[in-house]
């Protein structure tokens, strides 16, 4: 499995996702650290990831909502995405995992 910088992401953003189509996962590491697991996804294998995630704990769920090959886009979630660490680490917050917080967004739009 190849391990990558985080910060490869928004420097390479079109290296990274080259990559990611070859080797179909990629750990991301932050000063050596791995931090995050990114997985190869598509239209085909979506629910089978999904389904994959939940088993391991994995916020699958959030980061497949928020992939996109918009640079543009790309760069305000990992914006947004570091706002949530500071958050986190400041104690402003606290996490849940992915699958229930979107089990909430379903319940609570569910007619």
């Amino acid at each position: 499995m190849k391990f990558l910088p985080v910060r490869e992401i928004r420097t390479q953003y079109n290296k990274v996702m080259e990559q990611l189509r070859k080797e179909k996962k990629i750990v991301l590491t932050n000063k050596g650290k791995p931090v995050a697991l990114l997985t190869e996804m598509n239209e085909d294998n979506f629910e089978d990831r999904l389904s994959q995630s939940k088993g391991m704990g994995l916020a699958s769920e959030t980061s497949a909502a928020y992939t996109t090959e918009n640079p543009e886009i790309l760069k305000a979630w990992i914006e947004e995405a570091e706002r949530r660490r500071k958050d986190y680490f400041d104690g402003k917050t606290k996490l849940i995992p992915a699958f229930e917080a979107l089990e909430k967004i379903r319940k609570k739009y569910k007619k």
